[in-house]
């Protein structure tokens, strides 16, 4: 999530260009960067528990950027173009980061597949040589059920470990960039 906050804040820097970005501007950006996972609260509710080893079950509704991403467009054309770009870039970068590195992928080419896709990785979520990497609904299951960790969110947000770090550095330095942009 700091990532993705993140690159809100930098989505609206650079969509504003010379000008310095708008408080609305930053706060809409930043929506739109966090809002694939806004089905994190209905898998919640369901659940009742999203932060242990079936998180990533909350990628079910949204996660599906041949749907999400057109069909949030045209909505959002209603609005204005500025609302479109910012609403495309920051689902793309969201999806782009739920698709390498910690996370089990998105369903990348649903509605013709519905696969889990993931760059740079392979079983173990972390990061391989591999370009990209797939699993079914069922493998992804077999896969979550022998090596999730419970306790990811603790030890990936709440401990030094590199991954995390990397996402608060990047949330540190779009804030300083953005207090620097309003100069």
């Amino acid at each position: 999530m700091p990532l993705d906050i993140a690159a809100g804040i930098f989505i609206a820097i650079i969509i504003a260009g010379d000008a310095s970005p708008s408080l609305g501007l930053v706060f809409l950006s930043v929506i739109f960067a966090l809002l694939p996972d806004a089905d994190f609260f209905l898998h919640a509710l369901r659940r009742g528990n999203v932060f242990g080893k079936w998180a990533h079950e909350h990628r079910d509704l949204f996660h599906k950027p041949l749907l999400y991403i057109p069909l949030g467009a045209f909505v959002l054309s209603l609005f204005g173009g500025e609302f479109v770009r910012v609403f495309v870039v920051a689902s793309l970068f969201h999806f782009l980061h739920d698709s390498v590195g910690m996370g089990w992928g998105v369903k990348l080419f649903w509605p013709f597949s519905k696969r889990n896709y993931k760059f740079f990785g392979g079983e173990d979520r972390l990061f391989s040589s591999k370009f990209m990497t797939s699993w079914s609904d069922s493998e992804l299951r077999e896969m979550v059920s022998a090596r999730n960790d419970e306790n990811w969110i603790k030890k990936f947000y709440f401990r030094p470990h590199p991954l995390g770090l990397f996402e608060y550095a990047m949330l540190l330095l779009a804030l300083a960039t953005l207090a620097l942009s309003s100069y």
